[in-house]
């Protein structure tokens, strides 16, 4: 038998329309999730990119600095490098007071100094010609720097003299200790022993 539908029309596209009305329903509340869930991951990639950018940065910021703090003591460094050349140009600093200290504890108590002076000599020091192209980048040719000592007085005997000369030689920084000459001299009714002796002290600075 044929069924007969006794429900009226208008109910059956009422409930249609709730069908479709339910089913746009969960569709809008699974597109509004989307979006949610979309934004959050949004949110949080812009968070973890903020932190990233400021992290690099702060590495930046600090890679600078290590910069700057390379660029001043590479500034330090050139300015120590010229220094230590102007000083070794200028050769070590010898202080005459100390020279004559030194000298009058070796000097026996019977001799007497009438004269000392000081000079400093330099000559041009003989290098290979490895050298000089090593040495290209210096301003100046290398110098041999002494100091030349020269002293003059009296002893009563060439005893005295030998002792003060024997002594002289073994101070470490005196180089070629020699007498320039020893002649008789007479003072006061006394034979004296008149001489000058002449030594050298290295004034280049040590190398390396």
């Amino acid at each position: 038998m044929r069924e007969v539908d006794f429900l009226p029309s208008w109910y059956v596209r009422m409930r249609r329309r709730r069908r479709l009305l339910i089913l746009q329903v969960w569709a809008t509340l699974a597109l509004a999730a989307g979006i949610i869930a979309w934004s959050l991951l949004i949110a949080r990639n812009t968070r973890v990119a903020a932190q990233t950018l400021n992290a690099l940065r702060d590495q930046v910021a600090q890679t600078n600095a290590q910069l700057a703090q390379m660029e001043r003591l590479e500034g330090l460094r050139r300015q120590w490098r010229q220094k230590a050349e102007a000083l070794s140009r200028m050769g070590l600093h010898v202080e005459a007071s100390r020279v004559l200290g030194r000298i009058a504890e070796v000097m026996p108590r019977e001799l007497a100094l009438t004269s000392f002076s000081m000079d400093i000599e330099e000559t041009a020091r003989q290098t290979t010609g490895a050298a000089r192209v090593a040495m290209k980048e210096q301003a100046a040719a290398p110098v041999d720097r002494r100091l030349r000592v020269t002293l003059a007085g009296a002893a009563p005997t060439d005893v005295e003299l030998a002792t003060f000369l024997t002594e002289l030689n073994k101070i470490p920084f005196l180089e070629h200790v020699a007498p320039t000459y020893a002649r008789d001299r007479r003072e006061g009714g006394h034979l004296l022993r008149e001489f000058e002796v002449t030594f050298t002290i290295n004034l280049n600075c040590p190398e390396g």
